[in-house]
């Protein structure tokens, strides 16, 4: 079983943390230089904030902090508010402490093609119950950049269905007759995206940034350039990196065919590969698509958007662009950043704090109650709702026949123990370990049947296992990873993300329980 690296960075543990340049806090020890971005990008980055319907705006002279998420159906998933809200939480306290300004920055993944991943969203019912709904996927945007894919009709019933199931309250209408007229107004999924976004937090001074605008491709091709001019260079780094992270007993996070360069070109709409293959880049997707490396440095002077990187140089764009003091991660990310030291010298990019975003579960005053008669933790009800039963039921001081059959069982396991001792080695002292494990094994079934006897205590118990794991586990994933903010935001209104950020520590380790509403 491979060891949690996230986990390990978190703690401290030197080894993790000198993968990542060191531990986080020396974000505030050490908060590095104050970059300078192209002004031609932080004139982009401004003039769009307006459009998005924010006041927030990249000030003069600021550190930045970056975090970013592609583009979700009605968000995405709440890691995506929790990765946010970190960034606006630490770049106050870093002004607070510095005495200078700190941006936070929201880049919107608007060049990730995966529609199958983004297209649906999970919710919970006023029951309590989760239930998904979906963009329609006939005609799949296969390869297209979600930038570019339409923000279509089909949204609107999305948004009335999920309106009239989740929990409402009389800010409902004022919710969904602004997610309406957003989609309306959105020209592609990413723009839907990043107008909820700047909505959710247009209380604070977060700045949203998208890639595949015009300047901001523009300034990158440097980092393009030199990826085509040293093609495969950056795959071997980051896949050397991947196997000194597992010989120290962590799964890598991303490993690249020896062949494939870290970038795509969009080529007739469609976002595709581009591998190096005897002198020469080709683009298996597209057959008859291959570029010499002068043609391809052409096209890339004469056209850079059309050109994007990919996860392992996306980083490396990034503070190329920015060059944030730190990067908000979550913990997949965490892993794939610890194998680019090599990458980030090879494109002579200083490498930023990586600093591990909050993490969280929301649960109502009924759960809350639940979880603190279960005597568990919310990471706890990971098990499932029948493993937290039958511990309630364990822990439960056990009634007279329940006590008589553990008494029994413990001393017959130790006369079977004993017997097996007394016999040494040989087929006989097998026979008698045998009799051990039949013995626990019988009792263990008899446990379990005096255990669930009271069929009324079990049922209610089950119940209260079962809307908890729904609440806090749906369909077994952990609750950030799985539901949409607008869960609560139909119920709760524009302040939900006050509340959020009221609620989160950005320093906390491990799932902080939160309770709004």
């Amino acid at each position: 079983m491979t060891a949690d690296f996230a986990a390990a960075y978190a703690s401290g543990d030197p080894a993790a943390c000198a993968l990542l340049g060191g531990p986080h806090g020396r974000l505030f020890t050490a908060p590095g230089p104050v970059p300078a971005p192209p002004p031609e990008v932080v004139s982009e980055i401004n003039e769009h904030q307006a459009r998005l319907g924010t006041a927030a705006r990249i000030p003069a002279g600021a550190r930045l902090l970056v975090t970013g998420q592609q583009p979700g159906l009605f968000a995405g998933p709440m890691y995506t508010v929790y990765k946010a809200a970190t960034t606006v939480l630490l770049a106050r306290e870093l002004a607070a402490t510095t005495g200078a300004p700190c941006a936070p920055v929201f880049w919107t993944a608007s060049e990730d093609h995966d529609f199958d991943e983004v297209r649906t969203a999970h919710f919970l019912d006023a029951r309590r119950a989760p239930f998904s709904l979906s963009l329609p996927a006939e005609d799949p945007p296969s390869d297209r950049p979600l930038f570019a894919v339409p923000a279509t009709e089909a949204l609107h019933a999305l948004i009335d269905e999920a309106a009239a199931r989740c929990e409402g309250s009389e800010l409902t209408p004022e919710v969904a007759a602004f997610l309406h007229d957003t989609a309306s107004a959105s020209d592609s999924l990413a723009d839907w995206f990043q107008r909820i976004m700047a909505r959710l937090f247009g209380g604070t001074p977060l700045v949203h940034f998208a890639p595949h605008w015009p300047a901001a491709r523009a300034a990158v091709r440097g980092v393009i350039r030199r990826e085509i001019e040293t093609p495969l260079v950056s795959t071997r780094l980051v896949n050397g990196a991947a196997s000194a992270l597992e010989r120290l007993g962590y799964a890598a996070g991303v490993r690249r065919p020896e062949t494939a360069c870290n970038f795509f070109l969009l080529s007739g709409g469609r976002r595709l590969r581009v591998h190096w293959q005897d002198g020469r880049f080709v683009l298996p997707d597209a057959p008859g698509g291959d570029y010499e490396p002068a043609a391809l440095l052409d096209l890339l002077e004469a056209e850079p958007g059309r050109f994007s990187p990919n996860v392992v140089l996306r980083p490396v764009v990034q503070q190329a662009l920015f060059g944030a003091a730190a990067c908000v991660c979550g913990p997949g990310e965490t892993v794939y950043w610890a194998q680019l030291g090599g990458v980030f010298d090879h494109f002579d990019t200083p490498f930023p704090v990586v600093w591990p975003r909050a993490r969280a579960v929301i649960l109502g005053a009924k759960e809350r109650k639940h979880l603190r008669a279960f005597g568990l933790p919310a990471e706890a009800l990971a098990t499932g709702a029948d493993a937290v039963v039958d511990r309630a039921l364990r822990d439960a001081p056990p009634p007279e026949a329940l006590a008589e059959a553990r008494r029994r069982r413990d001393a017959m396991l130790a006369e079977a123990e004993a017997l097996r001792a007394r016999l040494g080695e040989g087929p006989a002292a097998d026979a008698a370990a045998k009799l051990a494990e039949a013995v626990g094994q019988g009792f263990g079934r008899v446990e379990r049947a005096l255990l669930h006897g009271d069929r009324e205590k079990v049922a209610a118990l089950s119940a209260r296992a079962r809307r908890l794991c729904d609440v806090a586990m749906p369909g077994g994933r952990p609750q950030e990873r799985a539901l949409s903010p607008f869960t609560w935001l139909f119920s709760e209104g524009f302040g939900f993300t006050d509340a959020v950020l009221r609620g989160l520590d950005p320093h906390a380790p491990g799932v902080q329980e939160m309770e709004i509403g």
